[in-house]
């Protein structure tokens, strides 16, 4: 029993040692009706895959255009090897938008993603 209980508590800091809390932050940009946003995740796989379901979900019916209008796009595999999505928006498009877009892409299959004004990005 102790062999088994040290042995899940080391592989499960060893996971967690290499591996960053999956991050959404925006801020205003020149104003407050313009959003800079950046998204950040690890352990995803097929990332132009998760990509272009992203996208795709940021144009949902449902957000009655609030998301329309989304520029200066980038999303791909960062220089850590993490999913990396940077998008410029109007102010209609919120958090819970983002945070929906990114559910419908990936399930939370790598972790859920909670958007914040201006929260700074750091590795854990």
């Amino acid at each position: 029993m102790k062999t088994t209980l040290f042995t899940s508590a080391a592989a499960a800091l060893s996971f967690a040692s290499g591996t960053i809390a999956n991050h959404c932050s925006w801020k205003p940009v020149e104003g407050p009706f313009l959003r800079k946003w950046r998204v950040v995740a690890s352990g995803v796989d097929d990332i132009p895959g998760k990509c272009g379901g992203f996208w795709d979900n940021m144009n949902n019916r449902n957000f009655n255009g609030a998301c329309g209008a989304l520029s200066e796009t980038s999303c791909g595999k960062d220089g850590n090897g993490d999913m990396a999505i940077n998008f410029f928006s109007m102010s209609t498009c919120n958090g819970g938008h983002v945070e929906s877009a990114w559910w419908e892409a990936t399930r939370n299959q790598f972790g859920g993603i909670t958007c914040n004004k201006e929260e700074p990005f750091k590795r854990v």
